[in-house]
């Protein structure tokens, strides 16, 4: 690109000048107006290429609305904060050591923990010699803290 492209727009962002400063590749660097008012720097391949379209506010305003859709999808599955679905979820996470969600291993105080969230709260369960004690407590946190939920949205 030269310098006959200020002026240019591509997509949301409008050239205004090429700087001094140089990107990936040591390619110049272009600063650019987005429509939403935010200034933003990036090369000319990004601008071609598609790769950059906006400040970053086209990625949010996406984010937004996948979001909105996704909770209106499942909104009758979100009641008081908390995805009822997921309470009875036990599968759990690819990087859980112990087999079982809301327990794992505390290196520094070498014992285990029982844990679980729910509303955006999360209550600590205690720390444990044994894993099965863990998960034990887990379990009974499930029965005091998840049963009354799903029981009220069955």
């Amino acid at each position: 690109m030269n310098k006959n492209i200020i002026g240019k727009k591509y997509n949301r962002l409008t050239i205004l000048e090429v700087t001094d400063k140089r990107g990936g590749n040591q390619e110049k660097l272009y600063k650019c107006r987005c429509d939403c008012g935010n200034y933003h720097y990036t090369t000319s391949a990004r601008l071609k290429n598609n790769t950059v379209k906006s400040c970053g506010c086209l990625n949010i305003e996406t984010s937004k609305r996948s979001g909105i859709r996704a909770r209106k999808k499942n909104e009758k599955y979100y009641k008081e904060g908390t995805f009822i679905k997921a309470l009875g979820f036990k599968k759990p996470k690819s990087n859980n050591k112990s087999g079982y969600t809301g327990v794992s291993w505390n290196a520094k105080d070498r014992k285990w923990e029982a844990n679980l969230t729910l509303k955006g709260k999360r209550y600590y369960l205690g720390q444990f010699a044994e894993k099965e004690e863990a998960i034990e407590a887990r379990k009974a946190g499930e029965e005091k803290y998840f049963k009354p939920v799903i029981e009220k949205y069955k």
